[in-house]
């Protein structure tokens, strides 16, 4: 036995980690001494029929079936990284002429915008409109598992073609 580690499915319900394994709740039993006894069931229960449950009381887990009948789905799933925000490069500037510098000012603001654009064109590069090539994905796989991968993607290793 060991202490539950919750997480969030997709759809914002949640999920018991335990042994790598995501568990989804199923029920909910009153025990005499008036603790709650938790049953959770592998959340491949239905795509690939895994009898492997567990239970908790006080977030202790408790294994009843630990064989499953797929492999550790934790490790193979692509998880939704936070990518942190991009500091502003940029000086407020007023737009009223009132000197001889108003050419100077429109200059900078423009180098100030290019600057900005070309860090926005920088980061959203890589995010740019793109279609996902399903037939590289595995039609095996459920929907929240496609959006995690996808989500996941980084760099050149992205299953995803550009249309011209």
């Amino acid at each position: 036995s060991s202490v539950a580690i919750y997480s969030a499915t997709s759809r914002g319900r949640m999920q018991l980690i335990y042994g790598g394994q995501p568990f989804i709740f199923e029920k909910t039993l009153k025990l005499s001494s008036g603790e709650e006894k938790r049953f959770w069931r592998c959340n491949q229960w239905w795509n690939q029929k895994c009898r492997s449950r567990v239970f908790t009381i006080n977030d202790v887990v408790c294994p009843l079936n630990r064989f499953h009948t797929h492999e550790e789905i934790v490790r193979r799933k692509k998880r939704v990284r936070r990518v942190p925000p991009v500091e502003t490069i940029a000086k407020v500037v007023a737009t009223t002429p009132r000197h001889p510098q108003h050419q100077q000012t429109t200059q900078q603001q423009q180098e100030i915008q290019l600057t900005s654009d070309a860090i926005a064109g920088a980061i959203l590069d890589d995010e740019s409109p793109a279609t996902i090539d399903v037939s590289e994905l595995g039609m095996h796989l459920k929907y929240e598992e496609i959006v995690a991968d996808v989500t996941g993607i980084v760099g050149g290793t992205r299953v995803v073609s550009r249309r011209k």
